[in-house]
């Protein structure tokens, strides 16, 4: 038994054949290779802002990530701190002076500022984890026949084309809530307000 090492002495590719020979007339090769790698991670920008997104809808950024130093660059896990945001991929691996492309999704399900951050590991030395920070709003957008309660949790709602309680149906808005006219439209009521 025996362990092989391969130590970093600087950066570049290595091929050599290991030969032992043995005491009856044995010989064994072990072909070895390995890479020196200093790699250098950057990306297109530290904050993605998604702006205002309808809860239910979902808006794609892409996000450049540079490998600016020796060797393949290994993003070995990406993670995003809440489930509103996902990533297209979970590795990625970026060639000595290439970039690649993650795309981040923002599939709100409240409405409200949020923000969260990305992680990205890799084998960079000396910034082993990336940080970005995500940011977006969800939003209630309000449009043809409505109903029902619009609450506070979910305020505020945008009227983003004329809009109406039918007749028979009932709209309750809770104390709180924000109603914001996304253009000149109307609310009409029909039934009940």
């Amino acid at each position: 038994n025996f362990i092989l090492a391969f130590i970093l002495m600087f950066s570049g590719s290595f091929s050599h054949t290991l030969t032992t020979t043995g005491d009856i007339m044995f010989t064994a090769t072990l072909p070895l290779k390995g890479e020196g790698t200093s790699v250098n991670i950057s990306v297109s920008t530290d904050t993605l802002s998604f702006g205002n997104i309808a809860l239910g809808q979902s808006l794609s950024k892409a996000l450049t990530v540079y490998n600016t130093g020796t060797g393949n660059m290994l993003i070995s896990s990406i993670t995003i701190g809440d489930d509103m945001w996902t990533a297209d991929v979970t590795t990625l691996t970026v060639a000595e002076g290439d970039s690649g492309t993650l795309n981040i999704t923002f599939t709100p399900d409240i409405s409200g500022n949020s923000q969260t951050t990305m992680t990205l590991a890799s084998n960079d030395p000396d910034t082993p984890i990336l940080s970005v920070s995500l940011a977006g709003s969800g939003v209630s957008n309000i449009s043809g026949e409505v109903s029902g309660t619009w609450s506070a949790a979910s305020s505020p709602y945008y009227i983003i084309e004329n809009s109406n309680v039918p007749s028979g149906q009932t709209l309750t808005i809770e104390p709180g809530v924000e109603v914001i006219f996304s253009g000149d439209y109307w609310l009409t009521v029909y039934g009940t307000l």
